[in-house]
């Protein structure tokens, strides 16, 4: 299972459950909506990143 996967999956059991998700790979933001849809740009945190950006 991907991340993708996980998150449709963890959605589905709980809608309202927030999700981080953390790469180090350059992703294309719509190669990224094709597979999960609804995904907000705010929701990607590309690494390395420092804590602060963890603290919302």
């Amino acid at each position: 299972m991907n991340g993708f996967a996980l998150y449709l999956y963890l959605k589905e059991k709980n809608p309202s459950i927030k999700i981080l998700f953390m790469t180090a790979f350059d992703i294309q933001l719509e190669e990224f909506r094709d597979n999960v849809p609804g995904v907000q740009i705010d929701d990607i945190i590309k690494k390395p990143f420092i804590v602060d950006d963890l603290v919302m």
